[in-house]
């Protein structure tokens, strides 16, 4: 079911025995990570599509279009559209108290105890580089979910070999290619270079390598081929000189299309001497921008370093971008290891608590500090999280330079460690929120990329814990906006929470968890939750339809709304309740859940511009309600209406050989992808009861199977299922294929 690489002992090709009392690995062995003599000569030797072991590496999502901004339904209208967000993160994690960075070259797989990070934050960023784990090919799964929700995902070429850029072994532009060759092959976007601690010489050899890989990748087709240079300094004609006009794959005449600028931009040097960059002022950032004709808000990216204490965003990033209405903007802000920075607090967090029962257990504390990152201080990411006046005399205090932090320690304490910076604002307080949903059909069932076990349709069909951020959904845009239904929103209050709202893994429809949202409704109480920003164009509406997928308590239909927002009025949600059954039809569906369907026919000409859901008595109530509703799918688009979709073919295995333990196998398989097709599912079947297994979702053409119960003689069945792009309602029928046990 999951993926352990290391090196390979033997593969067995299908039709051999690989032997019962012995373990050979079939693991895939993520691209260029072999060990070898020189890492030079087997990047310039390697070719992916001659690798058996690349295809289970390869993203296959295509980077999907974002709507345009829609500042009235934006969380905070009065910020610009036009400064962006970019960061360096790694995909998986531990969640434990020590990193093992053995899972960030997985795919997809089972996590270790304490779980790994998947981030629920993907949709914020436009560009997000692989930063650590894998090398310089991003991991497959982290492509998949920034491509599907608009974002470029950059590989990184980490203080390069003096090889690849100086000519002395092959020609500079041989290894251009082979760079481009990674990113056509692999379905990453371009490059993060970072380049430091080189001569002169060298650094102006990188920026024509620079321009070789694009020139190389524009030859080849690839038009929207990006790069990012980083050098360690927070000097803007070093880091964005100028090439001569003219150059007709350059826009705005520069080398790379942005910059980090290092974080000693900020004159918070923090500890040690950690930054390289000299203090810059941001509006000079922005003047040199202007002046040589660059967009500062795509050129430049002001850096923020978060390990040890992300509240560092808070405190410098006001002066890139003035929060919740950009009455200042001179660029865009880049974040890099904010899960270290966030792992960091959570252990300090930790250590104050003592013998203290923890209120959230460390997986769900993790996840509240991320939402506290992103949504700022509250969750909430409409409410404006500005300081309060102590975390105001704080930050006064660290910029003055009359209060300094040390490193957090695990094992000595700190009065002053950086973790105790506060978190404040958010990202979301700088920058305005993204969305890809611009077209029917639109489906999402809050699949987290990662679950405790495996649902479709509402049964349980996979009972072990797995993560694989590449068949991620699309998740909320905003985690939490909760507001009154009447009246607006106090943003500058320090908290609006009057419901809990969680992802909740102990249950789902289909994948590994649902919307969760529990508390007490108080009487004449009316709640909203924004759930998704979105630009749907309403024709053809006598077919089209919204339909929600919950359950909850018996009176749930009595206080439970669907709230749609139009372009024509952003202002005023309209509300249908569940109880209207002139408006809304019902369908019992099994494992207790329920299909509410309502018609978009009354709404035909106008734009869809927010999905919301509402909690509001019909009539007032003499006692508070209590609210438990589980939100398992939403879909709007075309009902299905009889339509088939052909099973996969080719499925086939690839190779087979005994598993770890006793009594499984492992297998690869194999199949033809389509682009008619979403993703696949597979699933082993019970010779004895036929009852499936899932085994794993992906979008891709091929897939290892860890471990698999195999009787000995018997033969193991898989099958195949794919999901339509078209209507992604429909499943196909399964395609089949079989194997021996050993």
């Amino acid at each position: 079911m999951f993926s352990f690489w290391g090196q390979k002992q033997a593969f067995a090709l299908e039709g051999q025995d690989a032997g019962a009392n012995s373990f050979d690995t079939l693991a895939p062995i993520f691209p260029l990570t072999a060990k070898s003599r020189d890492s030079f000569a087997a990047l310039m030797d390697y070719v992916p599509s001659v690798d058996p072991d690349a295809a289970y590496f390869r993203s296959r999502v295509p980077r999907a279009a974002r709507i345009p901004a829609f500042a009235p339904t934006q969380a905070h209208p009065k910020l610009s559209s036009l400064p962006q967000v970019a960061t360096l993160t790694g995909c998986y994690r531990t969640l434990g108290e020590h990193a093992d960075d053995h899972y960030k070259r997985s795919r997809y797989g089972a996590p270790p105890q304490g779980g790994v990070y998947v981030s629920r934050m993907i949709g914020y960023h436009d560009i997000v580089v692989s930063w650590s784990g894998p090398g310089m090919i991003p991991n497959a799964a982290l492509i998949d979910a920034a491509h599907r929700n608009g974002a470029l995902c950059l590989g990184t070429i980490f203080q390069p070999d003096k090889r690849i850029f100086d000519s002395s072994a092959v020609p500079a532009k041989q290894v251009a290619a082979k760079f481009v060759e990674l990113a056509l092959y692999f379905g990453f976007d371009g490059y993060f270079m970072n380049f430091e601690l080189g001569t002169p010489e060298g650094h102006a050899q990188i920026l024509d390598l620079l321009a070789m890989m694009r020139e190389e990748a524009h030859r080849q087709g690839k038009s929207d081929f990006y790069i990012q240079f980083y050098d360690g300094s927070a000097d803007m004609d070093q880091l964005m000189p100028i090439e001569t006009p003219g150059t007709p794959y350059v826009p705005a005449a520069s080398f790379a299309d942005s910059t980090m600028l290092d974080q000693g931009w900020s004159g918070y040097s923090m500890t040690h001497g950690c930054c390289s960059g000299r203090p810059t002022d941001a509006a000079s950032v922005y003047a040199y921008c202007r002046k040589n004709g660059l967009d500062p808000y795509r050129s430049a990216y002001f850096g923020y370093q978060l390990y040890p204490g992300p509240g560092y965003l808070g405190l410098s990033a006001p002066s890139v971008i003035h929060p919740n209405d950009s009455a200042t903007a001179y660029g865009s802000l880049q974040v890099y290891s904010f899960e270290d920075g966030l792992h960091t607090m959570q252990l300090a967090l930790d250590k104050g608590k003592g013998d203290a029962a923890p209120a959230l257990s460390r997986e769900e504390e993790f996840y509240a500090l991320e939402r506290r990152f992103f949504s700022g201080q509250s969750q909430n990411p409409a409410l404006d999280n500005a300081p309060n006046a102590e975390q105001a005399h704080i930050y006064a205090e660290v910029a003055g330079r009359t209060r300094r932090y040390t490193d957090y320690s695990p094992t000595e304490d700190h009065p002053t460690d950086q973790v105790k910076l506060p978190i404040t604002y958010g990202v979301a307080n700088f920058t305005v929120e993204h969305s890809v949903i611009g077209a029917f059909p639109f489906l999402t069932h809050f699949n987290l990329g990662a679950g405790d076990a495996f649902f479709v349709d509402g049964a349980k069909q996979g009972d072990r814990p797995w993560f694989n951020l590449g068949i991620q959904d699309l998740l909320p845009t905003w985690q939490w906006w909760l507001e009154p239904m009447q009246g607006s929103l106090d943003r500058s209050a320090a908290k609006y929470a009057p419901l809990r709202v969680e992802y909740d893994r102990a249950l789902a429809f289909d994948g590994g968890a649902s919307l969760h949202i529990s508390g007490s409704l108080r009487a004449r109480d009316g709640v909203s939750l924004r759930l998704y920003k979105t630009k749907l164009p309403v024709q053809n509406a006598g077919d089209l339809s919204l339909h929600l997928v919950w359950q909850g308590l018996a009176e749930t239909k009595e206080y439970l709304l669907a709230g749609l927002i139009f372009e024509d009025a952003p202002d005023q949600a309209e509300w249908v309740r569940f109880t209207q059954t002139d408006a809304i039809l019902h369908e019992q569906l099994d494992h207790g859940w329920t299909r509410s369907r309502m018609t978009l026919a009354p709404y035909r000409g106008r734009t869809l511009a927010a999905l919301l859901i509402g909690f509001h008595h019909e009539k007032p109530a003499h006692a508070d309600t209590p609210v438990d509703v589980h939100i398992g799918e939403i879909y709007a688009g075309l009902p299905l209406k009889g339509e088939t979709h052909s099973a996969p073919s080719s499925f086939t295995v690839e190779a087979h050989a005994a598993g770890a333990a006793q009594g499984t196998m492992q297998v690869r398989l194999r199949w033809q992808m389509r682009d008619e097709d979403a993703y696949y599912d597979l699933y082993a079947m019970n010779a004895t009861s036929n009852a499936r297994t899932w085994l794993g979702r992906v979008t891709a053409d091929c897939y290892y199977v860890e471990s698999v119960q195999a009787e000995q003689g018997s033969a193991i069945a898989f099958e195949l299922v794919a999901t339509s792009r078209e209507n992604p309602l429909l499943r196909s029928l399964p395609a089949r294929t079989t194997v021996q046990a050993a």
